[in-house]
């Protein structure tokens, strides 16, 4: 009864719908007015960013292990655990615009970091060390991933273990009209952890597949056998103010 007379409603059921309609506005404010942009995470602007994703930038082209910017674990402290970051489909449109399998992997070739359990890398002798090998890359389809590669067309080929050790990690999320969108709007997020905080700051893993991104939609990214994968978990609260 309260809150049917604080919702001015005329019964429980109009209360209730009214409720799953206050908290759709909340979802769509949150979503545009209260996300964090993505673009923010470096600061550093678009070409940094997109470079960065291509596996370029001093965050990936160092060989020994560098001193990780403060900025990522700042961000996974303060933003990515409590509040929406937007999916920068918009900011790294060659990357991660138009998504077709709903999907983002990532892979990598080199470690960075020793003494974390993740990878060869040895204390200042990183210079040919491997990530933790998860998968065989097969190959690469060099026109799938053309604004990242500047190649027109072609293939790369790894035959057998000719392409060494690899380490691939993707997410995916539901349909943007599913009842349940948490993922889909989430997605920005995850592409942060992924691919910031969990593999480069934790892991020190760095450095593209030959003519393929760093990470991408999974339809520019090279054909692997597997890929482990990051499944979201998100909780939402929604508080009602009266008065």
């Amino acid at each position: 009864e309260v809150l049917v007379d604080l919702l001015y409603a005329d019964d429980e059921g109009s209360a209730i719908e009214r409720v799953k309609e206050l908290c759709a506005l909340a979802i769509e404010s949150n979503s545009r007015v209260g996300a964090y942009p993505f673009a923010k995470i470096t600061d550093e602007g678009w070409q940094f960013d997109s470079n960065y994703y291509d596996g370029g930038t001093y965050l990936n082209e160092e060989y020994e292990p560098v001193e990780i910017p403060d900025f990522i674990d700042n961000v996974y402290d303060k933003v990515a655990q409590s509040q929406l970051i937007t999916f920068p489909s918009d900011h790294i449109e060659k990357n991660f615009d138009n998504c077709q399998a709903q999907s983002v992997m990532c892979c990598w070739v080199q470690d960075r970091q020793a003494n974390d359990n993740n990878g060869n890398c040895a204390d200042d002798d990183c210079k040919n060390a491997d990530p933790a090998d998860n998968t065989d890359i097969c190959w690469v389809d060099l026109e799938d991933s053309s604004g990242s590669n500047h190649v027109e067309n072609g293939f790369a080929l790894f035959e057998g273990d000719s392409e060494g050790d690899a380490h691939c990690h993707g997410f995916a999320w539901s349909d943007e009209e599913d009842p349940d969108t948490s993922s889909y709007r989430y997605r920005g997020n995850v592409l942060f952890y992924v691919s910031m905080y969990d593999h480069l700051s934790q892991r020190g893993y760095v450095r593209e597949v030959p003519g393929a991104p760093m990470c991408a939609c999974l339809e520019q990214m090279p054909a692997v056998s597997e890929s482990d994968c990051t499944e979201m978990d998100i909780t939402e609260t929604y508080t009602f103010n009266v008065g």
